[in-house]
């Protein structure tokens, strides 16, 4: 009842998270998705109820995950006396070494060490990641940016996973990384592309992003469809990055280009 009271937007971007229930097994992950749709619709100028409940939406649904999730870290994990720095540079060799269990412990344990950084979670996610445990991995990201919403290769990397099932919150963290690291090609390159095929009035926008991607990392060209090759190659590069995102200049965390893989995963 509620949902059909709402503005059409708001009510069509409640429904479409609904639909990752079949997605995500993992019901309070779906909450999260609910909410990042919520954030998503204030994006429509017109409607305010958007605007109002996203804020709402985002701090309860990570607050359930991350109860359901046992608090701030890993229950039944052994102590170590390695710092936490060496614990993810020991997990780190281990990833790259392809080493995806013993690499998932040394993270699990950076955790337990330091439950505060959202570090640890993000690396965790990554391993998860690479072994096909899409849920679990949706989970450490969602804990990274609990830690810290200003993790940008979290932000990159949750955004991502949904790039195929709901662009519209991929392009929500798409915007959430250039507003917190303007210059970060990857994040403009996909912007550019989800935008360009989601959001067909804003084509031209979407070409100029593409073109400011490849403006910064030209070996990114490769990556634009063929078909937009010629159209990207005569747009004009964006003057201000920030308007992509009407950013307000945030710190951007850890020290990413919000490229997919940064920091532990290579």
């Amino acid at each position: 009842l509620v949902v059909l009271k709402l503005p059409g937007p708001v009510a069509l971007n409640l429904l479409n998270a609904v639909d990752l229930l079949d997605v995500v097994a993992l019901n309070l992950l779906a909450v999260v998705a609910l909410s990042h749709a919520l954030r998503v619709a204030a994006d429509y100028p017109h409607c305010a109820m958007g605007r109002l409940a996203s804020g709402l939406a985002l701090a309860g649904a990570l607050a359930l995950l991350l109860a359901a999730c046992g608090g701030s870290s890993p229950a039944g994990v052994p102590g170590h006396k390695a710092s936490f720095d060496q614990l993810l540079g020991d997990g780190t060799k281990l990833l790259e070494q392809g080493r995806q269990r013993a690499a998932g412990a040394a993270f699990d344990r950076a955790i337990a060490k330091d439950p505060s950084s959202p570090i640890g979670y993000y690396d965790r996610g990554v391993v998860y990641e690479r072994e096909g445990q899409r849920h679990a991995s949706l989970v450490k990201y969602a804990q990274a940016m609990h830690r810290d919403p200003s993790y940008v290769p979290a932000l990159y990397n949750y955004g991502l996973a949904f790039e195929q099932s709901q662009p519209q919150v991929a392009i929500y963290f798409m915007r959430r990384v250039i507003e917190l690291q303007p210059d970060s090609p990857t994040a403009l390159l996909e912007l550019g592309r989800l935008t360009y095929v989601d959001e067909p009035r804003a084509r031209p926008q979407a070409l100029r992003i593409l073109k400011t991607a490849v403006v910064l990392e030209p070996s990114l060209y490769s990556a634009i469809p063929a078909a937009l090759h010629s159209a990207v190659r005569h747009a004009k590069p964006l003057k201000r990055l920030r308007r992509v995102s009407g950013a307000s200049g945030s710190r951007a965390a850890g020290g990413s280009d919000g490229s997919n893989g940064s920091r532990s995963s290579g």
